[in-house]
């Protein structure tokens, strides 16, 4: 998953050992891992049995665990900056019966020149890690395989002077401090800098917020999505964690030029349902500049058939209508409308040449909204009319996308591939929420069996122009719904989940719903 701070595009990740990893897919790519020496024996998370992750308090400060005698050795890692550094903080705790040693390693082809400067470790001349205290120990060897190798067979020794003068390239290296029982210690890594003096200093690990601080700051940006509460925790956990990872792939692909038209439209549509309008917005706003002769927007980059550009045109069309819809943003529909007719013109052509691509019609099901709040009455009424003769087709499918593999430990870990957080992201918001044909608000379409008879809540579900407060009151066999929000007010309401008989209108209300009714 992404480490980092809001308000920078600057990203490291983070695997499941625990491993963190700056520059990935570059020349100046490197890994900084993490070896434990224990009473008994060196423990590689890697290679453990017992490693597991979680999130601190559901944001993206994430703890990886591993198993020694008498409790565990937890290092958690998180996004901080000081001054004009952005840093990763790894924070490392023992929890076990007895004194531990910490290994940190360096290794990849970005390892060149690496030297020792007190408590300082210096790639290339900056400060590329700050460590507690200088090392006990430093070890190197060609690769990574053999210096945890020689760490965990004792041959471990001091490198100190050989790296303290001109240092080396293209190996492994291993820095090793003592961590007392019960304590912890913690080093930064640099992961980009606004000046060169901040490149050269190593930041004050003091100063730096601790695990908890850390978390709890995200507190504020988490609560932009919807908020569930009362239900299995879980559940919980997986949409925080969607929300957070969302918040951090968000920058990268809005400040990569190159991000492709359908990550773009894919990825938009699933931050408008996590309530994060304006980092959708940013995506898609110049997405029209991609719009090919024939109508249909596309750039190429899944290939040039036609299957893959009507594709990307339909998701491209349903993020536009859907961004239109939930924000009732005037000037972003009246500037995309002419975009959006054209790729719908193109789509519903071709369907008719092609009875295959029928089903990529239901991109179609809010269009006639985004021409509602372009203003553009006749327009929204003919787009609705086209609507009612495709027979609302429902639902369109998705991107072609990997599955997403669970954790050991069952939390939620966002992916870092945004295909995949858009993918994501979208069934952790649908389990509260779900837009239908015409711009109808599903509530609660991810209903469990197990939530029937508990109360619960749902804040900051997304509606046009607003949010959304739910709350689930149980009478006996009959739930009873009340809710308040912000919004347009013609704001249409189902929750075909619970009774599908049930429907009402307005921004706030209360109503007893009749379970399982049809």
């Amino acid at each position: 998953m992404l480490v980092g701070t809001i308000g920078s595009p600057r990203r490291a990740h983070l695997d499941g050992a625990g491993q963190v990893t700056i520059g990935r897919a570059t020349p100046d790519e490197i890994t900084i891992g993490w070896l434990i020496g224990a009473e008994d024996r060196w423990y590689v998370p890697d290679r453990e049995v017992t490693v597991r992750q979680s999130l601190v308090q559901g944001s993206p400060v994430v703890m990886t665990s591993v198993r020694i005698p008498g409790g565990d050795a937890n290092q958690t890692v998180f996004g901080a900056v000081q001054g004009q550094r952005e840093l990763v903080v790894i924070d490392v705790a023992n929890k076990g019966r007895a004194p531990i040693v910490w290994a940190l390693t360096i290794s990849g082809s970005g390892a060149r020149r690496v030297t020792v400067d007190g408590s300082t470790l210096r790639v290339d001349g900056f400060a590329l890690v700050t460590m507690p205290r200088p090392p006990m120990l430093v070890s190197s060897a060609p690769t990574i395989d053999e210096l945890v190798s020689v760490v965990i067979s004792g041959g471990a020794h001091n490198d100190l002077a050989k790296l303290a003068s001109n240092g080396e390239d293209g190996r492994a290296f291993a820095f090793l401090v003592p961590v007392s029982q019960s304590t912890s210690v913690r080093a930064a890594v640099l992961i980009g800098a606004s000046s060169s003096v901040a490149l050269g200093s190593p930041p004050v690990l003091s100063a730096l917020p601790d695990v908890h601080t850390a978390a709890s700051g995200w507190g504020v940006h988490l609560a932009r999505g919807p908020q569930l509460t009362g239900v299995d925790r879980q559940l919980i956990a997986n949409l925080q964690s969607v929300i957070g990872g969302a918040l951090l792939a968000s920058e990268p692909l809005i400040a990569d030029s190159s991000t492709d038209v359908r990550t773009r439209a894919v990825s938009a549509r699933a931050f408008d349902a996590l309530g994060l309008r304006a980092e959708s917005g940013a995506l898609l706003e110049n997405i029209d500049e991609f719009q090919r002769r024939g109508g249909l927007i596309d750039d190429g980059h899944f290939g040039r058939s036609t299957s893959e550009a009507m594709l990307t045109s339909a998701l491209t069309i349903d993020a536009l209508c859907h961004h239109a819809w939930v924000t009732q943003d005037t000037v972003f529909a009246e500037t995309l409308a002419p975009a959006v007719a054209g790729a719908a013109e193109a789509l519903v052509k071709a369907a008719r040449k092609d009875p295959s691509l029928g089903p990529l019609l239901a991109s179609l099901g809010l269009i006639s909204a985004l021409f509602s709040v372009a203003g553009d009455v006749r327009a929204a009424q003919q787009a609705k009319a086209l609507w009612e003769r495709l027979g609302r087709v429902w639902p369109m499918p998705a991107a072609p996308l990997p599955a997403l593999p669970a954790s050991s430990s069952g939390a939620s870990f966002v992916p870092d591939q945004a295909l995949r957080l858009a993918a994501f992201g979208r069934s952790a918001a649908g389990v509260v929420s779900a837009v239908g044909p015409d711009g109808v608000v599903d509530l609660f379409p991810g209903f469990e069996p197990g939530w029937r008879g508990t109360s619960f809540e749902a804040r900051n579900v997304p509606v046009p122009g607003g949010q959304l407060s739910v709350a689930v009151r149980w009478h006996g066999e009959r739930p009873a719904f009340l809710w308040e929000g912000t919004g347009s007010a013609g704001l249409a309401l189902t929750c075909s989940s619970i009774d599908p008989s049930w429907s009402a209108t307005g921004l706030s209300g209360e109503a007893l719903l009749a379970f399982g009714c049809s």
